[in-house]
């Protein structure tokens, strides 16, 4: 659920009430060098499965990608990471626009609520409903959908099975790691408004900014503070920055800098110990929330924000570090699922991946068959037309002399 503008809410048709749209993407080298402007929240999905992939083999990405290489003819450029993260949001769009850039769209609104977990922040004590109160709770959502995932991948020996809740998994991490993608706000004050029913994550917050679609507060950090973002798909020249701005987060935010990341916790819930268990899974994505929505209330609804107001400096810097900083940490929480799976990967034909490769490539058994079926052809043609002259040529002589006969 995304804070865009409303014509990509409308584009992605993603608004469960309100908008459901990708991570943000921060890219601190662009604004450096000269910010790359233009559409934004799929790289910060994309970006977030780099981090992730530097923590991964070679053989481990290879392997991963001859899976998602199989989807590769109805999602074409978006069946390999990185750029797979931006897939379950892909699918959402109902036409081709300039933010949905799939030439036949899927049209696939049923899994929005798999991108978030809602818990209530109600700070004004707003009467609310039963419903409303265990929004947490309720199912489908993102913990319930990276649950359930990670059953499939210890199961399921399908590749089918597997392309599918990898897609899922590799952006739905980076979603629970979206601080308003954990909450939704009930105000009735000055500072935020009248908001009875909850405020969507942030969407129904307005801000006044100076960045193109950063109208409300969900919107100010899906898109790191304003710091705009290129569109999918990536040119060769932005695949190589999208690598080294991973880079640049994994050197400021180390693994051993975060306190939160603890690959220990993937390991108990996959693992063949007593402590492995589906509750173990359930747990682990719970707690992932729940920082993202503490989060949410400390910094998304603190430092003096306010409905229709200008976001300080102070508040723009600190989304900022704070949206680096859980781009980072997603990546690495994703780096230690995909690490666990890959074992389980089914394994994938090497024919069936160079037709993957090859595209419409024709072998060459069917091209030389061709080349004999052309070739008798011809010689039947030329055949057929020397028999004609021949016949038309007996057929003249004949008459010749039957006539010179009857003088």
């Amino acid at each position: 659920r995304g804070g865009t503008s409303v014509g990509k809410c409308l584009a992605l048709r993603a608004c469960r009430m309100s908008v459901m749209a990708p991570w943000p993407f921060l890219f601190s080298l662009f604004s450096s060098a000269g910010m790359l402007a233009g559409a934004w929240w799929d790289l910060g999905h994309m970006l977030t499965a780099q981090v992730a992939m530097t923590q991964l083999t070679d053989s481990d990405v290879e392997k991963i990608n001859a899976v998602l290489l199989q989807w590769s003819s109805d999602f074409p450029g978006a069946s390999d990471l990185p750029n797979v993260a931006v897939w379950a949001d892909l699918i959402k769009c109902t036409h081709f626009t300039p933010f949905c850039r799939k030439a036949l769209p899927d049209a696939l609104g049923e899994f929005d609520s798999w991108h978030f977990s809602d818990m209530p922040f109600n700070p004004d004590k707003v009467p609310i409903s039963e419903e409303e109160r265990n929004a947490g709770e309720a199912n489908p959502s993102a913990v319930w959908s990276l649950t359930n995932a990670i059953s499939t991948f210890k199961s399921s020996q399908s590749v089918f099975g597997f392309n599918l809740m990898l897609r899922f998994t590799i952006h739905v991490v980076g979603d629970i790691h979206q601080p308003l993608h954990a909450v939704d706000g009930y105000f009735n004050d000055t500072r935020f408004g009248t908001h009875l029913h909850g405020d969507r994550g942030g969407n129904l917050i307005h801000l006044d900014t100076p960045w193109e679609g950063v109208t409300n507060l969900h919107a100010m950090w899906d898109s790191a503070g304003g710091l705009y973002t290129l569109n999918w798909p990536l040119s060769q020249e932005e695949r190589e920055q999208l690598g080294r701005n991973a880079s640049d987060l994994v050197q400021k935010f180390p693994p051993s800098s975060l306190p939160q990341f603890k690959e220990s916790d993937a390991e108990d819930c996959w693992g063949d110990s007593e402590r492995a268990h589906p509750k173990a899974c359930t747990a682990m994505f719970e707690r992932w929330a729940a920082e993202s929505h503490a989060l949410a209330e400390s910094e998304a609804y603190g430092h003096g924000i306010a409905e229709n107001s200008k976001p300080s400096d102070e508040y723009v810097s600190n989304t900022r570090h704070q949206a680096q900083r859980q781009i980072a940490l997603g990546g690495y929480r994703l780096a230690t699922i995909l690490r666990l799976l890959v074992p389980n990967l089914p394994q994938i034909q090497p024919e069936s991946l160079a037709a993957k490769d090859s595209g419409s490539t024709i072998s060459f058994p069917v091209v030389l068959c061709a080349v004999l079926a052309t070739t008798v052809l011809f010689l039947m043609v030329v055949l057929r037309k020397l028999l004609r002259q021949t016949w038309s040529t007996m057929k003249f002589q004949r008459e010749l002399l039957i006539g010179s006969t009857v003088v």
